[in-house]
């Protein structure tokens, strides 16, 4: 599967960031992302847009994530790995 989904850079109005950081655990499956909450006084409930592919099937979903002040949550992978791999890119869209 070609690798062409770009990893995101966060908007910086936002008080929390999506972060990579190392390595998933099995083989070809992209790297970890984190959400982190970078205001250590309030928490924020955040809507996460996750774009997707496999082959030539592709889609997007948002999730609403609650993260604690100063908190860090796992995301996942950027790829599953394989050769039946899907590919995800993540987006903050909103932050209430």
């Amino acid at each position: 599967m070609e690798k062409d989904i770009k990893e995101h850079t966060t908007k910086t109005e936002f008080n929390t960031m999506i972060i990579v950081s190392g390595d998933c655990d099995y083989p070809n499956a992209g790297k970890m992302q984190y959400l982190i909450n970078r205001n250590p006084h309030r928490e924020y409930s955040v809507i996460i847009r996750t774009y997707w592919r496999k082959w030539v099937n592709s889609g997007e979903y948002d999730d609403e994530i609650n993260i604690p002040a100063g908190g860090k949550v796992t995301l996942g992978c950027t790829d599953t790995g394989g050769p039946n791999g899907t590919e995800y890119r993540r987006e903050i869209v909103g932050e209430i």
